[in-house]
């Protein structure tokens, strides 16, 4: 029995109801939305939570032995999450490096050398869920302990935090720059000067060097910054002198960076303080609970970042929406 392909725009596609077709796709899209909801704001919170409550756990058996045997049952089992956080690293693989891919054409070798070394740290995040996974499986009694994943564990934990604590300071030194290339008010007398600025941030008769100027905002600043300024420079095109939108933006676009900044911040200082106490454990192991306890603090400290980030870090920005409603 030979299959035949099915051909979109073929006689076949005339056999199925035009409503089928579009209940399947409503479907299909509400998938795809519910996935990226999951994935971009729910995930975090549950993959942080499930690590406080791990390292609660951990203190808790110090503390009282008498509880080790059923504790370490439920830490066993918080660990399969490590499977889905696993899942999801494979299905953001693809765009991740064609994301990096893109850097190549356009001669961003600042952008090639952080997005290697962003995948580079990503497979190695994904060893670590691999090496937490098969953990949790030996702790259960379905196979017996892997000595590789025991071997590289610390290593493997101090690179990903050195790397995460590198990247997230020159991020900070790049924000800081900008903003510091930013005036502190427009009026009559420099907007021309502020007008300039943006086209040599964003255009440039070459195509392929515009688009790395855009790519190269955004990294520096950051997505939301470059879309208001793309937006800005069409608006002062057709409204040349709106002094008030166009502070409106430049104070949108400082509140955006304080906010990273300040997020990005966090982060680094409880990177930090991790990577601390995990060297603390080597060299003194009667203090390798303050593992635990530095653990804990820093997933709470995530899961605070993670819902500023998703509820509150775009909020009373209003110059988009001023800029849109003039145009």
């Amino acid at each position: 029995m030979v299959a035949v392909s099915r051909v979109s725009g073929s006689p076949l596609d005339s056999q199925v109801p035009v409503e089928c077709r579009k209940k399947v796709e409503a479907e299909s899209n509400l998938a795809v939305r519910v996935m990226n909801v999951f994935e971009k704001a729910i995930w975090d919170f549950i993959n942080q939570t499930s690590k406080v409550l791990k390292q609660t756990m951990k203190i808790v058996i110090v503390k009282c032995p008498e509880y080790a045997e059923r504790l370490s049952k439920v830490i066993a089992h918080i660990g399969f999450l490590a499977g889905v956080s696993l899942l999801l690293s494979i299905k953001s693989l693809p765009s991740q490096m064609a994301n990096w891919y893109k850097n190549f054409p356009l001669e961003d070798l600042e952008g090639g050398i952080l997005g290697t070394l962003d995948l580079f740290a990503t497979l190695g995040g994904m060893l670590d869920d691999v090496s937490c996974f098969t953990g949790s499986l030996t702790a259960v009694g379905a196979i017996p302990a892997v000595a590789f994943f025991g071997a590289i564990g610390m290593p493997l934990a101090i690179s990903l935090l050195s790397y995460a604590i590198l990247s997230k300071s020159y991020s900070l030194v790049r924000h800081g720059q900008f903003i510091a290339s930013l005036p502190k008010e427009i009026n009559a007398e420099n907007l021309e000067e502020f007008k300039k600025m943006i086209a040599e941030r964003l255009d440039d008769p070459d195509a392929k060097l515009k688009a790395k100027k855009i790519r190269v905002l955004s990294r520096h600043a950051d997505p939301k910054v470059t879309a208001i300024m793309e937006q800005l420079k069409v608006h002062l095109e057709k409204n040349p002198g709106d002094l008030e939108g166009v502070n409106l933006a430049l104070n949108d676009m400082k509140v955006i960076m304080r906010r990273k900044m300040a997020l990005g911040t966090v982060a680094t200082v409880a990177n930090g303080a991790m990577l601390t106490a995990l060297v603390a454990g080597i060299l003194c192991p009667p203090a390798a609970i303050a593992v635990s306890v530095v653990a804990a603090m820093k997933a709470t400290t995530a899961i605070g970042s993670h819902a500023y980030k998703t509820f509150w870090f775009e909020s009373n920005l209003t110059s988009m929406e001023r800029m849109k409603s003039a145009a």
